[in-house]
């Protein structure tokens, strides 16, 4: 913010926006955004600050959702070329490294949960997709 002083506004607005748009389908979330306004001061900062305090990363409802995030990715793959295999075998690595980072708190029955939580959501099905 100091290198971008004259524009720090701007990228708070942007950071806010951004943080509504990839939380928007979480209802919680809802509460911290009306409290927080993109027309506030430091908008960007005080919702990230509001997110992770009630979503703390450490939190193993937080934990399963972005995994079950990386599995639905992973389920969703669809590509004929080499390019695309190398492509999904690179978000395999990927999830491989969030559950080395999340591994410490979960066990097989979050792991089970979060591919659960992605069979759901990756589902072309809408009574699947709903629940």
């Amino acid at each position: 913010m100091a290198l971008y002083a004259n524009d720090s506004d701007v990228l708070e607005t942007w950071l806010y926006r951004r943080l509504q748009t990839l939380w928007h389908v979480c209802t919680d979330a809802l509460v911290i955004f009306s409290k927080h306004r993109a027309c506030t001061e430091l908008c960007g900062q005080k919702v990230w600050e509001a997110l992770l305090t009630a979503f703390p990363l450490n939190h193993k409802r937080m934990q399963t959702v972005l995994l079950a995030r990386e599995f639905s990715s992973l389920m969703a793959w669809d590509g004929h070329s080499k390019a695309d295999v190398d492509r999904h075998f690179s978000n395999v690595s990927d999830t491989l490294e969030m559950l080395t980072f999340l591994g410490r708190n979960l066990d097989i029955t979050d792991v089970f949960k979060a591919v659960i939580l992605a069979t759901l959501q990756s589902s072309k099905t809408k009574a699947l997709t709903k629940a």
